[in-house]
């Protein structure tokens, strides 16, 4: 231990009285490069081997690095892409397959985080998707994507409680707020007693035949009172009452 020790410090000294050598901090990251200095030269590029030697009287100097080599063989891929949703709470986004590379087993299955086994998705709410590919051989690759929203507004379907069908342009029909943001809008008007008194497969606020204005199913009017109604719109369904007072 004693002649280590003494070994040790006589290399220190060496070094010390041969100067010291700054390297610059070298950052590998683009296709090549070239670095300089009084002292050395150095070319660098992604993949290879990257070393340096300075040396002068007393000493020599090395430094560089590998990066690990691999290779991947036959990869499977799927790329996924996206449309947006209007807003928050819209449900008119897209997910699509953009790539799908040819390595797969045909024929293939998909499998996405919503459960369906469809080729896409449609109305699409904001959210992060998954899409398993799995080839005939039952070798599966993953793909995801976020869908987000044009605005941060908030368009879920909000229904008023009451109209008054007076004809004097107030409240006279029923309005639900966003409804133009979803593809599917069925809606059931129901009375107290649970008869059917009125339903449409697309409600829409700006059409005499696809609104609610306290006409019975047949034409005739509703009496005033409380009527429940139940809303499909998109994947999610909703439940509420409507007062009609004159």
């Amino acid at each position: 231990m004693r002649k280590l020790f003494i070994i040790t410090v006589m290399m220190g000294f060496v070094l010390l009285s041969k100067g010291q050598v700054a390297l610059d901090q070298v950052l590998i990251g683009v296709a090549s490069q070239d670095f300089q200095n009084s002292n050395f030269s150095l070319s660098a590029s992604v993949g290879e081997p990257v070393t340096q030697t300075f040396s002068n009287a007393g000493f020599v100097i090395t430094q560089g690095f590998q990066q690990p080599n691999y290779v991947v063989i036959n990869p499977l891929i799927v790329e996924l892409q996206a449309t947006n949703a209007a807003c928050l709470g819209a449900n008119d986004g897209t997910v699509t397959i953009a790539f799908l590379s040819d390595n797969f087993t045909q024929p293939v299955t998909y499998q996405w985080s919503t459960g369906s086994t469809a080729d896409k998705i449609v109305q699409a709410e904001v959210g992060e998707y998954f899409l398993t590919v799995t080839g005939n051989d039952g070798i599966a690759a993953i793909g995801t994507i976020e869908v987000e929203a044009d605005s941060n507004v908030d368009c879920a379907p909000h229904f008023y409680i009451g109209i008054t069908p007076n004809n004097d342009n107030f409240n006279d029909y029923w309005h639900v707020d966003n409804a133009q943001f979803f593809a599917e809008k069925t809606v059931e008007v129901y009375n107290r007693y649970g008869a059917l008194v009125w339903e449409i497969g697309s409600y829409n606020n700006l059409d005499d035949a696809a609104r609610f204005s306290g006409l019975h199913r047949n034409g005739n009017l509703l009496p005033d009172g409380t009527y429940y109604f139940v809303a499909k719109f998109d994947n999610s369904s909703y439940k509420g009452w409507i007062e009609i007072s004159r």
